[in-house]
């Protein structure tokens, strides 16, 4: 890993449904790997659902850099960082929305108490991963307290949950950056930063 200009930065990028986040945060990526003359790992959270979905991350896909590794990861986010500790320059992490959904469809028979106390401990469990990575990080999430509320209970639990992991990563992160109509309103930075 080559010597890092400044302090590892966690950077999260949040927005709404084609608010630009995902093309932000890339071209963030790649500005910090030029700078540091180094690697980029791309997490992947989506698992393909249905052709929709899989047309999807095929899109996405052709959009990164074929330079940057890329790792399909949909709960285990946190141990895939972990493990790559000091092999990297940027870890891009796209997205925490989906992260957050597999989290819950994996468990959702179980009471909405466990839920939502296990669900709180990956996503902190995720922030310490971030802190702990000699890389600068970037989370890639959905606001999803601006949308229709939902009809159903367990979207109802999924707003919830979404809302509670932003406001757990936003407090922990160096800056935080919010994504209205392809335009970056930096609304947290870290001080000192350039």
């Amino acid at each position: 890993m080559s010597t890092q200009l400044s302090k590892a930065r966690f950077i999260f990028v949040v927005g709404g449904a084609r608010s630009g986040k995902s093309r932000y945060a890339q071209n963030l990526a790649k500005t910090l790997a030029e700078q540091r003359l180094g690697r980029v790992l791309f997490i992947a959270t989506a698992e393909v659902t249905d052709e929709e979905m899989a047309a999807r991350i095929a899109y996405h896909r052709r959009e990164r850099p074929q330079e940057w590794d890329t790792i399909e990861v949909p709960i285990e986010a946190a141990d895939a960082i972990l493990a790559r500790k000091g092999q990297y320059d940027v870890i891009l992490l796209d997205c925490i929305t989906l992260f957050l959904s597999n989290l819950l469809l994996s468990m959702q028979e179980q009471p909405r108490d466990q839920i939502e106390i296990r669900i709180r401990q990956e996503v902190e469990r995720l922030c310490a991963a971030a802190r702990a990575s000699e890389a600068d990080v970037l989370f890639v999430s959905n606001e999803v307290g601006l949308s229709l509320h939902p009809l159903t209970a367990l979207g109802r639990l999924f707003q919830d949950i979404a809302g509670r992991a932003n406001q757990i990563i936003a407090a922990a992160a160096d800056e935080v950056v919010l994504m209205f109509c392809g335009i970056p309103l930096k609304i947290k930075s870290q001080e000192g930063s350039d």
